[in-house]
């Protein structure tokens, strides 16, 4: 989950570099008002708790899927290619092995929307 806040003056967003998972743990940590400088304009401006959203980490849910997909391929060529035809519950468990990781990932994805979801519900 990525923090961010929009610029006041040049709109563009800024990450906030935290660990917390709710705005209770984010005021915490940074304060109720915390100055933040833009990289685009170099301005600085103060910013309430209230003011961050949080959004998804594209870059590490990419190479989570790529990772997913790699391993559903390892998984069903080898099977497929050793033990296709020499019994008859391969037909069930080729697509139960392949799906494992499939379901992994989804599950990642909703965890992780839970929280963004969490984080911004109590925005002001």
């Amino acid at each position: 989950m990525r923090k961010e806040v929009i610029c006041k003056n040049c709109k563009k967003s800024i990450k906030i570099n935290s660990r917390a998972n709710d705005r209770g743990e984010l005021s915490l940590e940074k304060g109720k008002f915390f100055e933040v400088k833009c990289r685009s304009c170099g301005k600085v401006y103060e910013y309430s708790v209230n003011e961050v959203s949080a959004t998804t980490n594209s870059l590490f849910g990419a190479l989570m899927f790529v990772f997913v997909l790699l391993v559903m391929a390892i998984v069903g060529y080898y099977l497929f290619s050793n033990y296709w035809g020499k019994s008859f519950y391969m037909v069930f468990i080729i697509p139960t092995a392949i799906a494992i990781p499939g379901m992994i990932y989804f599950t990642y994805l909703d965890f992780m929307n839970k929280g963004i979801r969490r984080f911004n519900r109590f925005r002001r």
